[in-house]
């Protein structure tokens, strides 16, 4: 990870992700509820928690460097797989989707790979703020 903030451990440094020095900075300035909010959008469904999903070492380099965790990919498959919300592309066994998480939008592009498995072929996101749900 690239764009990593460093936290100083008493043995050695440790890297730790722009998400989790944001939680721990928000923790430190009081707002304990906001951590705690933010804490709760990390935790995977029931139903993301049994996604199984196969990336090649590519795309875990990529998920690193945006700051991308697995189990951000499995909410998005799981929301997409639930709801039906979903992109198909044609010609190919490829989905996209995407999931609103905090103010934060994850997008994957993904096919089956089984019975709850799942092969990442994309995955970005972007942070912003909608006004309106187009749904």
């Amino acid at each position: 990870m690239q764009e990593c903030h460093r936290r100083k451990n008493r043995k050695n440094q440790q890297l730790i992700s722009r998400r989790d020095f944001a939680k721990g900075s928000a923790a430190v300035m009081g707002a304990y509820a906001v951590a705690d909010a933010v804490a709760a959008l990390d935790e995977p469904s029931g139903k993301a928690k049994s996604v199984k999903i196969e990336k090649s070492a590519e795309i875990t380099a990529l998920m690193d460097e945006r700051h991308i965790t697995d189990d951000d990919i499995r909410n998005v498959i799981a929301y997409a797989e639930e709801t039906g919300r979903k992109l198909y592309k044609q010609n190919s066994d490829h989905f996209l989707s995407k999931r609103r998480m905090g103010q934060t939008y994850f997008y994957v592009e993904y096919s089956p790979a089984g019975e709850s498995a799942y092969k990442i072929h994309a995955a970005w996101a972007h942070r912003f703020v909608i006004l309106k749900e187009p749904y």
